[in-house]
């Protein structure tokens, strides 16, 4: 029996009240979490042998491997592609092993500065 699995996590943005350079040099700050949160699903597409990842609103922001690692989609993504197939080849894994995998990026537009990096 195959199971379809679907995963949602989100995760707040934040501003930095007071102290935003000094952590750097490892002082303290003052951080407040936002309510915009980004959030991010994963699920198993039954049957499929492609690993897709959308970033939802932004139709131009996608990209997929096959279980070959053949690349297709937004060329910004090619380093995060090679990321992924590194670590599938370095535990022996196909993508087909995880019936498919469907990656979405639900993005806040929080505007920048406010951890959104950190937040994904």
């Amino acid at each position: 029996m195959v199971f379809n699995v679907k995963i949602r996590a989100s995760a707040p943005t934040k501003v930095i009240i007071a102290g935003e350079h000094a952590v750097v040099h490892g002082a303290y700050a003052i951080a407040v979490p936002l309510s915009a949160r980004n959030t991010v699903e994963l699920e198993s597409e039954v049957g499929s042998n492609k690993l897709v990842f959308d970033e939802i609103g932004f139709p131009e922001y996608f990209f997929s491997l096959s279980d070959d690692f053949s690349f297709d989609g937004n060329e910004s993504y090619k380093g995060l592609a090679e990321l992924v197939k590194f670590l599938f080849e370095k535990f022996g894994k196909k993508i087909s092993d995880f019936n498919g995998i469907s990656i979405k990026l639900f993005f806040s537009n929080s505007p920048k500065g406010t951890g959104n990096s950190a937040s994904i």
